[in-house]
C-alpha cells in the first residue's frame, strides 16, 4: 500500500528545485505562485526557501513527497494538511514551536516523517493529538528536544506503533530511542490494531503513561489485558515509570497485580471508570464485561458459567 504513491510515470512527477532566494519570508502558497508550481505537482523539494508558514499548501492536493527542511516555519496549523495525501514529508531543521491539535488528523497516507535536527518545540511538547498514523513505517525525531508526547485520540496500527517507537530502520530514530521523553498520553487513543507493545519496552526514562479510555485490540481485551501488564512491568523494570493511568476494566482484569504495583513506594496508579467515547461514573456490581452497563451480554456470561464451583472439598459446592 505504501508503494502506491510511487507508481506513476516520469511525466507525472514534477520536481521543483528552486534556489534559495533573497526575497524574504513568505508562505508556501506565495512561494508556489512565485515559482510557478504546477497545480498537479506530486513531488516538491523546497528546502531553504525562507518559507515561514504552510498557508496555501492544501491548494496542491496531489503532493505525495514534500521536502521543507531548513525553512523558518514556526507553526503547523490544524488545517494545513486538509484534503492532502502526503506520503513522505521532511520538516527537519525548521523552527516549528507549535503543532496545533488535529494537524495530523488527515495524514492517513503518511508513511515516512522527518522531524529531526533540534526543532524548538514550545515547552518540549509534541502534539500528535488526533493523528491518524495508519500507514507510518518510518519516523526520525533525532535530536528533537521533547519530553512530552500527546497521542490522545490518535489512531495507530501495529506497524505505525512499531515505527513510532523504533523509527522503522537503522537510519531512523523513534520515540523509544529518544531518552528525553518522560511522558506519553494515549487517552482516548484507538490502539485496536496494536496487539504487541514490546517495541516500547526500551523507554528507560518514561515516568508517566496515560492509558485512560484507550481502545485496545480484541485480543488484548480477551487476554485480560496481559499485554498492558507486561508493558507496565517492562517499563518499571527498565526505567522509572511511576505514574500510570488505566481504565477500571484493565484494573479489574488484573486487580492483584495492579494493587501490588500501586503499593510500591514510588508508584502512583490512577484508575478511571471509562469506556471509549463515554464516561462511566462508577462500577456496577454484576457488570461482567466492565462496559459500565448491565445487559444480556452480562447475563450470557453468567449463564455460561452457571453451577461452576471451585470449592474444595467438592461436596461443599451444593450444601
Amino acid at each position: 500500500m505504501k508503494k502506491k504513491v510511487f507508481i506513476t510515470t516520469v511525466l507525472a512527477v514534477i520536481v521543483v528545485m528552486v534556489p534559495s532566494s533573497s526575497r524574504g519570508e513568505y508562505s508556501f502558497g506565495q512561494w508556489a505562485v512565485d515559482t510557478g508550481l504546477a497545480a498537479d505537482v506530486t513531488t516538491v523539494e523546497a528546502q531553504s526557501q525562507g518559507i515561514t508558514s504552510l498557508d496555501g499548501l492544501s491548494d496542491y492536493p496531489n503532493i505525495e513527497v514534500l521536502v521543507l527542511s531548513n525553512n523558518p516555519i514556526t507553526r503547523i496549523k490544524v488545517d494545513d494538511f486538509a484534503g492532502m495525501h502526503i506520503g513522505e514529508m521532511l520538516l527537519s531543521a525548521t523552527d516549528i514551536t507549535i503543532i496545533e491539535t488535529g494537524a495530523f488528523s488527515e495524514m492517513q497516507n503518511l508513511y515516512r516523517l522527518y522531524l529531526n535536527d533540534k526543532i524548538p518545540l514550545e515547552n518540549k511538547f509534541l502534539n500528535w493529538r488526533g493523528a491518524k498514523f495508519r500507514n507510518l513505517t518510518a519516523l526520525t525525531i533525532k535530536d528533537l528536544s521533547v519530553t512530552t508526547i500527546d497521542l490522545s485520540f490518535a489512531e495507530l496500527t501495529q506497524s505505525a506503533f512499531d515505527a513510532m517507537m523504533t523509527g522503522g530502520g537503522a537510519a531512523f530514530i523513534g520515540m523509544g530511542e529518544l531518552n528525553s521523553i518522560s511522558e506519553i498520553n494515549f487517552t482516548n487513543a484507538d490502539l485496536s490494531g496494536v496487539t504487541q507493545f514490546n517495541q516500547m519496552y526500551s523507554m528507560t526514562n518514561l515516568q508517566t503513561l496515560n492509558l485512560a479510555n484507550t481502545l485496545f485490540a480484541p485480543s488484548v481485551i480477551s487476554g485480560n489485558y496481559q499485554e498492558v501488564v507486561v508493558l507496565a512491568n517492562a517499563l518499571e523494570q527498565q526505567g522509572i515509570l511511576s505514574f500510570l493511568t488505566i481504565d477500571f476494566a484493565v484494573y479489574a482484569a488484573r486487580q492483584s497485580y495492579w494493587d501490588d504495583w500501586d503499593a510500591q513506594p514510588l508508584n502512583e496508579l490512577t484508575v478511571v471508570f471509562a469506556v471509549p467515547g463515554r464516561d462511566c461514573t462508577a462500577p456496577i456490581r454484576g457488570d461482567m464485561n466492565n462496559d459500565c452497563k448491565i445487559d444480556f451480554k452480562d447475563l450470557a456470561d453468567i449463564v455460561s458459567r452457571w453451577l461452576e464451583c471451585n470449592l474444595e472439598p467438592e461436596d461443599l459446592c451444593w450444601q
